[in-house]
């Protein structure tokens, strides 16, 4: 289900997985870095709607550095952790992002399918793709 599209950021959510898919755009690079974290933090909100369990980030548009991480990980990983999420895929991420905080796993990848693979292993051994569950 598409939650939000702009020049700048896609938001998707596929229900069934209680995943949440965030993908900024070529667009997002030329915003400032206080306009990504903005977007990203404006979606904190559905995220407890939905109850998200799983995200993946797909920041191969954005420069992301280690100060963006750790923004993420002080301003919107206590969020995450609240709901009892369970996984982190990060897409194209440049930089090492940390294995395990708590019961919360985070994973960095080069590769669309691998991520969600690994995001829904645990719940299914059936391979989806988050293009699979658009074609409908």
């Amino acid at each position: 289900m598409l939650l939000y599209n702009s020049d700048a950021l896609t938001v998707n959510y596929l229900e069934v997985r209680y995943l949440m898919h965030f993908k900024f755009s070529e667009k997002a690079s030329l915003y400032k870095d206080s306009e990504i974290k903005a977007s990203l933090a404006s979606f904190c909100n559905d995220m407890v709607k939905r109850k998200a369990r799983l995200f993946l980030l797909d920041v191969s548009s954005i420069k992301t550095n280690a100060e963006f991480v750790n923004w993420f990980n002080i301003d919107i990983l206590p969020l995450v952790k609240s709901l009892e999420a369970r996984k982190i895929a990060w897409l194209n991420c440049n930089i090492q992002v940390p294995d395990k905080a708590d019961n919360l796993q985070q994973k960095a990848f080069n590769d669309s399918a691998e991520a969600m693979n690994w995001l829904i292993k645990d719940s299914e051994t059936k391979k989806l793709s988050f293009e699979d569950n658009h074609k409908h």
